[in-house]
């Protein structure tokens, strides 16, 4: 197959996911590339670009190490896409722009990788389009069939490489409580700041770990360990030095940072914010608290700070759960799923005869 991703730019953990989908399906014999819309250049962005890469020996522009074929456009044109191609658009605004190509560029298929509440208007027009959809986690499933998507819907799981994470700390050494930090609305930094709160006042010895992209949030306590924009083997280390590790979203596609404390062999507690129900089964691998509640956070994250056989039970049945989360995986998956739209639209194509 010829296969052609088109993201809405080169940064951020989606563009991680597409280029696992793309290096894989490429070992697997297929021709795929990857067409990112192109940011403006202004002297803030290219400011912000060198203070990260000076300081923190850091970049978020994750398709620029694709090793194929990477295309940049302002506008997606018919041109660039070609008729035999599977064309996966990431998102409500790259879904919008496929829509527009003529219908002889190639099968349109939406890669949504969640819920988009600062583009809400696109994406209720994404989502009302008809086209076969390939969503990360199955309530992305049910709510496009609440809204009466009759398309089909195939599910593909993210992976997580468990060769950047597993445990580095033994079990006996871990201490620590922690968490991811991101200032969006959707990530609910007010609820994580909250819960570092309360644990720090009941519990003031327990090591509190933080880590994130934005600098250092205000109000966390002071013995707060933060460290902005770590490296892989440092986040491993973060995430294996502590013994409960939490996500505090509002709204989540397929968090990689639960799968990623799992790997390292930490228990989550993690709000309903969408896919962690795919990733955690309640009261089984983790804990499972409903959106913005800091008084259940608070009480599940000291249950397993007080209740260490809890704890391994956790880890335990966790380490069988990552099974279903790897990279080869979801690239079957995502085959399997891409030569099903394509031969379906092959065969209407045959069937309906010349126009």
């Amino acid at each position: 197959m010829k296969i052609t991703f088109v993201t809405p730019g080169v940064g951020g953990g989606g563009g991680r996911v597409i280029i696992e989908y793309a290096r894989g399906l490429a070992d697997r014999g297929h021709e795929a590339r990857i067409l990112y819309r192109r940011s403006r250049t202004t002297v803030r962005n290219l400011m912000r670009d060198l203070y990260l890469k000076t300081r923190y020996n850091h970049h978020d522009k994750w398709l620029q190490t694709f090793q194929g074929e990477l295309v940049a456009y302002d506008v997606l044109s018919p041109n660039m896409v070609g008729a035999n191609d599977a064309v996966v658009a990431v998102g409500a605004n790259c879904v919008l722009a496929i829509a527009n190509l003529p219908a002889s560029c190639g099968v349109k298929i939406h890669n949504c990788h969640g819920r988009e509440l600062n583009n809400m208007d696109n994406m209720s027009e994404a989502w009302g389009l008809r086209m076969p959809r390939i969503v990360v986690a199955s309530y992305l499933e049910r709510e496009m069939r609440q809204q009466g998507s009759t398309d089909e819907i195939y599910l593909v799981h993210n992976g997580v490489d468990r060769r950047e994470y597993f445990p580095s700390v033994a079990r006996g050494m871990r201490s620590g409580i922690g968490t991811v930090f991101h200032g969006a609305y959707t990530k609910g930094p007010e609820l994580m700041l909250e819960v570092y709160q309360r644990v720090h006042r009941l519990k003031p010895k327990i090591p509190l770990l933080m880590f994130g992209s934005y600098p250092r949030p205000a109000g966390l306590p002071k013995a707060t360990c933060y460290v902005r924009l770590p490296s892989i083997p440092e986040a491993r280390d973060l995430y294996s030095g502590a013994q409960v590790w939490l996500c505090a979203s509002r709204s989540e596609g397929f968090p990689g940072p639960v799968l990623e404390a799992m790997a390292c062999g930490c228990p989550v507690v993690a709000t309903d914010c969408g896919g962690t129900a795919d990733q955690i089964e309640d009261g089984v691998n983790g804990f499972i608290v409903p959106v913005d509640d800091a008084t259940q956070m608070s009480e599940r994250v000291l249950k397993l700070v007080e209740d260490p056989g809890l704890s391994e039970q956790f880890v335990a049945a966790s380490e069988a759960k990552l099974t279903e989360f790897t990279w080869p995986r979801a690239i079957q998956t995502l085959e399997t799923a891409l030569k099903a739209i394509v031969a379906k639209a092959g065969e209407e194509v045959r069937t309906s005869g010349p126009v």
